[in-house]
């Protein structure tokens, strides 16, 4: 047995279509773009569990870093 997992883009800079009959062989799921509500809840999540060990000061940015890590993000996939 064997697991194949995959992730890709619509068409277009750079990216080609994929043939439909390939497409018919994997379970294909489409999900939205979230939010950036929703993208600063995931990261300040998973960043809060790293920053435990942290002092409170460093902990008390936690919001900032999100805030600041997703502009960094939305600059990215607008540049590509």
């Amino acid at each position: 047995d064997s697991n194949y997992i995959a992730a890709m883009g619509p068409p277009g800079g750079g990216r080609n279509s994929v043939d439909p009959r390939f497409i018919a062989k994997f379970c294909t799921f489409s999900l939205p773009k979230p939010s950036e509500k929703v993208l600063e809840s995931i990261f300040s999540s998973i960043v809060s569990e790293r920053m435990l060990s942290f002092t409170d000061e460093i902990q008390a940015m936690l919001g900032k870093l999100a805030k600041a890590t997703i502009k960094v993000f939305n600059f990215v996939v607008e540049s590509l």
